[in-house]
């Protein structure tokens, strides 16, 4: 529905942040979109700037709870390391990034350049 929504109102584009932990998880935001081609790009930043993050965004009982899931899905990115693209955010700016996600999406106008995997 959300799909058919934007589309109905003219959006060629869109963007959904979320982490995608598997191959499998992957696969099936491609199937569920057929007539896209989706570009998959990850925001990379170190476990301490997560952590600085996340004591400054979370609050109470579920902080510690963040704080742990963030080192299992740095683990478990660096192991699967299947996206294309992967923008690193520390000590950046949003407006920096969301230029490089742009790029790597292949959106931009060539102003800047992705930071592609080897």
């Amino acid at each position: 529905m959300l799909l058919a929504n934007c589309a109905e109102a003219g959006a060629r584009r869109l963007v959904l942040g979320m982490t995608v932990e598997t191959r499998r998880e992957r696969d099936a935001i491609k199937r569920a979109i057929p007539s896209a081609e989706p570009a998959f790009v990850r925001l990379a930043a170190s476990v301490q700037e997560l952590e600085r993050r996340i004591r400054v965004r979370e609050l109470g009982s579920t902080r510690d709870w963040h704080l742990r899931r963030t080192h299992e899905l740095a683990a478990i990115m660096e192991t699967n390391n299947f996206e294309p693209s992967v923008v690193p955010t520390d000590a950046r700016r949003v407006d920096e990034i969301a230029l490089d996600v742009l790029a790597a999406a292949g959106w931009d106008s060539g102003s800047r350049s992705p930071n592609p995997k080897s």
